[in-house]
């Protein structure tokens, strides 16, 4: 099919991350005469929703479809009708990168790896919570890794709110959580993140502060720094 026909769409959540991640652009071709197949990332809207969804297909039955976020546990609670579905999810841009999104068999062999590392990474940080968590107050390993690991604030605004997130090339690996009012560090980036010396929204980021309102747009913060980039 011609690239013509394709749409594009920001992606905004966290429920198929790490395969989407926002604030990405999407890319998203009409289905047309092709199948729906388990395994593609399909862009939909539900008949009482307003907002369009992004979830992947799970499985296909005579009563309709199934749908799940790669970063969810359980299936959509509703059946999926074909006629609800705008088009698969075939690509991903960030800037001027563009990733090809897997589909069919080959996506529905992404999910699975992503479920079982998903299971294997909670058992191994249930069994090492207590000695991370030591080492991250330590100190230590951030000091040592100081010189070479340059994480960058990115902030922007997407679904009516504004978003900090901290990525590390093109790593995401924390974000600001509005409602209690603070960082959420992925691990193991603790170890190398003071999360107290991240910058916090005034207000508790419900709102872009005064720069934001007067610029927009997607803006970088420097560690430790007060202003833009």
């Amino acid at each position: 099919m011609s690239s013509a026909h394709r749409f594009y769409a920001a992606y905004a959540g966290p429920s198929m991350n790490p395969t989407l991640v926002e604030p990405e652009l999407i890319e998203i071709e009409p289905y047309y005469d092709r199948p729906v197949r388990v395994g593609d990332v399909v862009f939909f809207t539900r008949p009482d929703e307003a907002d369009f969804i992004v979830h992947r297909v799970v499985r296909i039955t005579a009563a309709g479809l199934r749908t799940r976020g790669d970063d969810n546990s359980q299936d959509d609670a509703d059946w999926l009708q074909i006629s609800a579905i705008h088009g698969q999810v075939v690509a991903a841009w960030w800037g001027q990168r563009r990733r090809v999104i897997a589909g069919g068999r080959a996506g529905w062999l992404l999910a699975q790896g992503l479920r079982v590392r998903r299971f294997a990474y909670r058992l191994i940080a249930r069994s090492l919570r207590r000695p991370y968590h030591a080492l991250a107050r330590w100190g230590f390993i951030r000091t040592l890794a100081a010189p070479w690991f340059k994480p960058q604030v990115i902030a922007f605004s997407g679904r009516s709110r504004y978003t900090r997130q901290l990525w590390w090339g093109q790593r995401l690996i924390g974000n600001y959580d509005a409602q209690v009012q603070q960082w959420r560090i992925r691990h193991p980036y603790r170890l190398w993140v003071d999360a107290a010396a991240l910058p916090a929204p005034a207000g508790g980021g419900y709102g872009p502060p005064r720069w934001w309102r007067r610029m927009g747009g997607i803006r970088r913060y420097k560690m430790g720094g007060a202003y833009p980039a």
